[in-house]
């Protein structure tokens, strides 16, 4: 039985303090924000049962330990069945705690530490990006540029399943290269945050945008390394604005666009980050 999980730097904010409720009562917010927008079917995988059995769980047993440095969050692989939910609710913790307006602070602590950069975690995207399938969530398998899956190759994964290429509808396919060629997660999360840092005239969907990222996916395996690591250097944190990306971002963009392979910036951008990954 493995698992994932997160440590998280706290301090003190006074004499007294109760550290297990404060764990408890941050577990409890980011949870409270984050249920929300996980309503939808296609979550329920995780949010039915999974969720509340690893937080009850990790309490009960101390997987999820703490001391007055440190709070950690912990997601078990039960039995080797639940590799996609442990991967997800990883993500959410992650990102919701990341974004809170205000670190959490009650019971004598408080998180310390930078919040995330919201569109440099966006543009990265976790290890395993979310999808909604026919079939249920799934986490996708990130790709390598211009290489195409074999016969019956896995490509995502859910609890207890794995997903070959051969299995998929023309439109699932479609959201499966998406997030493996770009990184780009696609869980109800990652959509609500990503509206709010990406200006409308700049969003790409899957449907519109996917013809050109499978072009420029094969156009990068050929792409000079020297001209891959200057468009990764300094591209996160993605502080930059749409129209005036890094210069060796823009400059693989423009090779790019003269091979008839032009993408849109920020997608570029997760793409650049998957070449890096691997």
């Amino acid at each position: 039985m493995g698992g994932i999980g997160m440590t998280v730097r706290i301090e003190k904010t006074g004499e007294d303090g109760d550290l297990e409720a404060f764990h408890r009562a941050t577990w409890d917010l980011i949870w409270s924000r984050t249920r929300w927008r996980l309503e939808s079917r296609g979550n329920r995988v995780v949010t039915e049962s999974y969720i509340w059995d690893a937080a009850s769980d990790g309490f009960h047993d101390g997987l999820w330990d703490r001391d007055p440095f440190s709070i950690s969050f912990v997601f078990k692989d039960y039995a080797g069945c639940c590799n996609l939910s442990c991967e997800v609710a990883l993500h959410w913790t992650r990102l919701t705690l990341g974004t809170l307006a205000t670190p959490p602070a009650s019971n004598g602590y408080r998180v310390v530490g930078p919040a995330l950069d919201l569109r440099s975690e966006l543009v990265r995207g976790p290890d395993h990006p979310a999808v909604y399938l026919r079939s249920g969530l799934v986490a996708v398998v990130r790709r390598s540029p211009g290489v195409e899956p074999a016969p019956g190759e896995e490509v995502a994964f859910g609890d207890s399943r794995l997903v070959d290429a051969g299995s998929l509808s023309p439109t699932d396919r479609e959201k499966v290269d998406w997030a493996g060629m770009t990184g780009q997660c696609l869980c109800d999360v990652c959509v609500y945050l990503r509206s709010r840092v990406t200006p409308v005239k700049h969003r790409t969907t899957v449907k519109k945008g996917i013809r050109a990222v499978r072009a420029a996916w094969g156009r990068l395996a050929d792409a000079p390394d020297d001209l891959v690591t200057r468009a990764h250097s300094g591209l996160l944190p993605a502080s930059w604005a749409h129209d005036a990306p890094p210069e060796g971002l823009a400059v693989l963009a423009d090779w790019l666009e003269e091979r008839d392979a032009a993408v849109a910036i920020d997608v570029l951008a997760g793409m650049v980050c998957n070449l890096r990954r691997r």
